[in-house]
């Protein structure tokens, strides 16, 4: 059975997307934009936001707030469940180290400390068991 005046919501991952998004606003419903680009880059995103989401363009605008990001998950190459959270993570230059660091990406990082436990407990020592952002 076919939906009723079924919707196109987008998803945009990051602002490298923006000029796709601007070119095709008229053929979508909704853009859904992570909570992490937007604690990365809020500035940019509210204007973004106010450029295609006004009077123009009523465009319906949500917030992935990105919380499964700090649960753990089954690896598929191993099949084992990993707490590692080591797909937010990023290699980076630090002051006074040759090797980059793999350290949390900031935006998750920050994400984390806003939406406080038990998502900012989860990079601290990873994920503890009854934290409940546990697959097992």
């Amino acid at each position: 059975m076919a939906a009723d005046n079924p919707l196109v919501v987008v998803r945009m991952g990051s602002h490298s997307e923006k000029e796709y998004i601007e070119k095709l606003v008229q053929r979508f419903d909704g853009l859904i934009l992570g909570a992490n680009l937007v604690e990365g880059t809020p500035g940019a995103t509210a204007s973004l936001l106010v450029k295609i989401c006004g009077k123009k363009h009523p465009l319906s605008f949500y917030f992935d707030p990105m919380t499964y990001a700090y649960g753990s998950y089954v690896d598929p190459r191993t099949e084992q469940v990993r707490r590692d959270l080591d797909w937010i993570k990023s290699d980076q230059k630090v002051k006074k180290q040759k090797e980059p660091v793999r350290r949390f990406k900031s935006s998750y990082r920050k994400l984390a400390e806003k939406l406080g436990p038990p998502f900012d407990g989860a990079l601290e020592g990873g994920l503890r068991a009854g934290s409940g952002l546990s697959v097992e």
